[in-house]
């Protein structure tokens, strides 16, 4: 669909959806296309599209304005502005087109207050997730179809513009220091400890007990990458009562680049973990209880830890190799 003389309004809010949509763009090569969201994000550079801000309750007049042939977007769950554009068009008669680039919360992604709002198409992202599409019935509202994941696909030839060397010079590290990105995925705005039986802070407190206890672990540190939805203050009131200081948030360095030059990425079942995969990376994920429903179960990413010392069995394996492989 390479330079369409359609003109596309993209509406998206969470980086899991946004990153999706602007490689949809870049891949397709358009030029006549809107962009608006409620957030901004650091990697939108990358893309070289402009985002325009989204104003409260400015559908009607960005849709009479623009006049698009279709309205695409992404499926957040901290945001509702998708879901208000999909209405309105569909009310307009514009064709509405919704991508899911996750395997979770499929019906809720397209609750608006107390109804649904469902585009006439939705996009997801391999036949995994087109049988959930099916088990959580969006077939029977939406025509699904598999995409793929564009953002993916724009990673597979992505290489950084900055050197390892500039990266740590910035966080003020040394060339050789071990770097270990821990990319928590933010459990408890979901009431992780009671949906799952435990959140991110559980994992920092396993994560941090594994690396205080490893003999061979000496230059290192740990790089905290939070996500963008990431209650921030919750985090740090319990990284404060844990008795562990090597570590720093990264917040401010571009997450490919910090992904790319990390030697080691640990989480929990985020698209982090995914990207992180695609870029070839030694990967380790903790999930606390594993009765939990993993969300990447069977796509072969990283190595599966549900207990301290198991955690702690799979980082001594992962520094070793490194080690090994650094001879």
């Amino acid at each position: 669909m390479k330079n369409t003389n359609k003109k596309i309004l993209f509406i998206f809010s969470d980086p899991g959806g946004a990153k999706p949509i602007l490689s949809y763009i870049r891949i397709n090569e358009l030029e006549n296309y809107k962009v608006v969201s409620d957030r901004k994000y650091d990697f939108f550079s990358e893309f070289n599209c402009e985002v325009e801000q989204y104003i409260v309750n400015s559908e009607t007049k960005i849709l009479n304005q623009f006049k698009p042939d279709c309205v695409f977007t992404a499926t957040s769950y901290t945001s509702n502005i998708e879901l208000k554009f999909i209405e309105k068009a569909n009310q307009f008669g514009i064709k509405t087109i919704s991508f899911i680039d996750h395997y979770t919360n499929f019906q809720t992604r397209f609750k608006l207050y107390n109804s649904y709002i469902y585009p006439q198409e939705i996009f997801v992202i391999d036949e995994r997730a087109y049988k959930i599409a099916e088990d959580t019935k969006l077939t029977d509202f939406s025509d699904v179809k598999i995409s793929g994941n564009y953002y993916h696909s724009y990673l597979k030839d992505w290489k950084p513009t900055k050197p390892r060397s500039e990266i740590l010079k910035s966080i003020n590290l040394k060339d050789s220091t071990l770097l270990i990105t821990f990319a928590p995925e933010p459990l408890s705005n979901l009431d992780g400890k009671e949906k799952f039986g435990f959140d991110e802070t559980d994992v920092w407190g396993d994560l941090t007990k594994a690396l205080s206890s490893i003999q061979i672990l000496r230059d290192y540190k740990l790089i905290l990458k939070c996500h963008p939805n990431q209650n921030i203050k919750y985090l740090k009131n319990h990284i404060e009562n844990c008795n562990f200081s090597n570590y720093i948030f990264a917040n401010k360095i571009e997450t490919n680049s910090l992904i790319y030059h990390s030697d080691i990425i640990i989480g929990i079942c985020s698209n982090i973990l995914i990207e992180a995969n695609i870029l070839k990376k030694s990967i380790l994920r903790h999930l606390p209880n594993k009765t939990m429903k993993d969300s990447l179960n069977g796509m072969d990413i990283g190595n599966i830890s549900n207990n301290l010392p198991q955690l702690i069995d799979n980082l001594e394996d992962a520094v070793s190799e490194i080690c090994i492989n650094n001879e």
